[in-house]
């Protein structure tokens, strides 16, 4: 037992000593050494890993290494994640803020600042940070963002489809279907294309309403999501939605 003691402690002291080695690599001069340091702090049990990536992001690294950091940091429930995420989601450098905003997108439903800032980013000057952000939104099925994806999508911006798609309510369906000729209607149709492709997405009369506003978007893009559709259905040929598609399908056909 007493070797098996001695064992855990020296093991701890070498991990810690490692940790404080790669600290100093991770702060270092030379970007390619600290890129790599980031991901084997990322990798370490060691709470001093997390200090030694919050403590190097505040000293301002160059973009790659701020990148290589955050992407470190992602996932870890600490609480000194979210405020230098939160922070770097403000970045200068779009790389940084998309890795923020990434990263952002993992920390734990509850974490209201998450979702706040991911928020704010739709607004973005830059189209993929904003498509990051919108992404992010979209993974964390968070609704309270509707009213800004809605905003984007009025915008022209099409990574507001997914995200909007993602966290699609009957009533918001309802409501997009409204939008018809307001909204381009490649984003229209990707929007309402993704929510069709959602297993949990329903009931199935919304599901009909949903294929019926594709029916009223003429060209390419309604008819690519409405075959799609079919076919993504085919083990249920008897759903009312699908049997709605695969009309409207044969008729273009036929024109």
């Amino acid at each position: 037992m007493r070797a098996l003691a001695l064992g855990v402690l020296l093991a701890a002291a070498t991990a810690r000593a490692d940790t404080a080695s790669l600290a100093r690599e991770l702060g270092g001069p030379d970007d390619a050494v600290a890129e790599a340091a980031a991901g084997k702090l990322a990798q370490s049990a060691e709470p001093a890993a997390i200090a030694a990536l919050v403590a190097a992001l505040a000293e301002g690294p160059p973009p790659k290494v701020a990148v290589a950091a955050l992407k470190a940091l992602a996932g870890k429930k600490d609480a000194r994640v979210v405020p230098a995420l939160v922070e770097r989601a403000q970045h200068r450098s779009p790389e940084v803020r998309k890795a923020a905003l990434a990263a952002l997108a993992v920390a734990p439903a509850t974490e209201k600042r998450a979702t706040a800032a991911l928020t704010a980013a739709l607004g973005d000057s830059d189209a993929e940070v904003r498509a990051q952000a919108a992404r992010g939104l979209g993974d964390r099925r968070d609704r309270s963002a509707e009213a800004r994806l809605v905003k984007l999508m009025e915008h022209r911006d099409m990574s507001a489809a997914p995200a909007l798609a993602a966290i699609a309510t009957p009533e918001l369906a309802h409501r997009l279907s409204e939008m018809l000729g307001q909204v381009p209607d490649p984003i229209l149709c990707t929007t309402l294309g993704e929510m069709l492709k959602r297993a949990d997405f329903g009931p199935e009369p919304i599901r009909v309403e949903v294929v019926r506003t594709l029916s009223k978007v003429p060209g390419i893009d309604s008819t690519a999501v409405l075959i799609e559709y079919v076919a993504s259905t085919e083990r249920d040929k008897n759903r009312p939605s699908r049997l709605e598609a695969q009309k409207i399908v044969d008729e273009r056909s036929r024109q």
